[in-house]
């Protein structure tokens, strides 16, 4: 069972704010928010709950969720905000119902720690250092006489190196924007960036070979985002070694845009409102960076500079206009930094 604890977040600078800032209008403590560009510690969910990962606890504004003994490697909302899943280091995949306060399911995933979770309906996909991506309906209980992937749909060698990232298509967007995005993509395409440098396109369709593997980049890829405005449009964006931004067609691996962003770029969300991403950026950049995409070209629209030496972390709010920044000077900051006349 969970327990609830107070919040641990210390409000720094409450703000009423207009339309766009270039400095957070919240700052929050996180302390033990882990150091790690694998990882991905923070998501938002489209009830408006932040959910992050602190050390061995997860915590939800206004309350906490323990029964983790082990370090928390990523979490990630199911799209009615209802259900919260937690990777752990040891690659256990721990479910729970919000609602009621409760972990639902124990799911012995992988080998190794979970890196990355993301949803399509009641499937959950995650991926692992093992190189392994797995996929898996929540509504089939898992069970301790099961094997070590139970009822999953299981890659083994989805990449060469630890896997970063995973992104469905067929994911709506965690945000209820003003006006509508495009229904679910076609065939189930989903999308995922490994530490081999590699971002590999998959139909559902044809689950154990990629249509398309885009090998442009010379870092690893955590930064993956599908657009809400074109089918078949992907954002990527590379680590140290790289530090490109990429607009591809996944229908033709065609490259359409890159522009070179000056750092390592951590993580990004794209706009609901237009062709706008913002992007994490990471060492010897430390700010987020708003980019706009003309259909042929990239072009830097703001830099919001932060004081930590590197973005990390992001999330988008589901009003689609605030995002979550989370830094390992242990602080959680709320911009302003998307707004549909911006």
């Amino acid at each position: 069972m969970s327990s609830v604890r107070p919040e641990p977040w210390r409000i720094y600078r409450p703000w009423i704010y207009p339309p766009f800032l270039p400095f957070p209008y919240r700052i929050l403590d996180a302390p033990k928010l882990v150091d790690d560009f694998y990882l991905n510690l923070i998501d938002w969910s489209s009830t408006n709950l932040i959910a992050v990962a602190l050390g061995s606890m997860v915590f939800i504004w206004k309350g906490a969720y323990g029964d983790v003994t082990i370090l928390v490697t990523c979490v990630s909302w199911i799209k009615s905000g209802t259900h919260l899943a937690v990777g752990t280091k040891k690659g256990w995949i721990l479910l729970y119902d919000v609602r009621r306060g409760r972990l639902v399911q124990r799911i012995p995933a992988h080998w190794d720690r979970v890196t990355c979770l993301d949803w399509t309906g009641p499937v959950l996909s995650s991926g692992s250092k093992d190189c392994s991506i797995s996929h898996r309906d929540v509504r089939i209980p898992s069970s301790p006489s099961s094997p070590r992937v139970g009822e999953a749909n299981r890659l083994e060698r989805a990449h060469s190196s630890e896997v970063c990232r995973i992104k469905w298509a067929s994911n709506p967007a965690h945000f209820a924007p003003r006006r509508p995005v495009l229904p679910d993509a076609p065939n189930g395409l989903w999308a995922s960036g490994g530490n081999d440098n590699i971002v590999r396109i998959w139909d559902n369709r044809m689950a154990r070979t990629p249509l398309h593997n885009l090998s442009h980049h010379r870092g690893a890829i955590k930064a993956l985002g599908w657009s809400p405005h074109e089918r078949h449009v992907l954002a990527s964006a590379g680590g140290a070694k790289d530090q490109k931004l990429c607009i591809w067609s996944t229908a033709t691996a065609r490259l359409l845009a890159e522009t070179p962003t000056g750092s390592q770029v951590c993580d990004l969300v794209w706009s609901p409102f237009n062709n706008e991403l913002c992007t994490a950026q990471g060492y010897r950049d430390s700010s987020l960076r708003v980019w706009r995409y003309d259909g042929h070209n990239l072009h830097n629209m703001a830099c919001l500079e932060t004081s930590a030496k590197r973005v990390i972390y992001l999330t988008l709010a589901p009003d689609g206009e605030s995002v979550l920044s989370g830094s390992p000077d242990f602080m959680l900051r709320l911009w302003k930094a998307i707004d549909e006349a911006f």
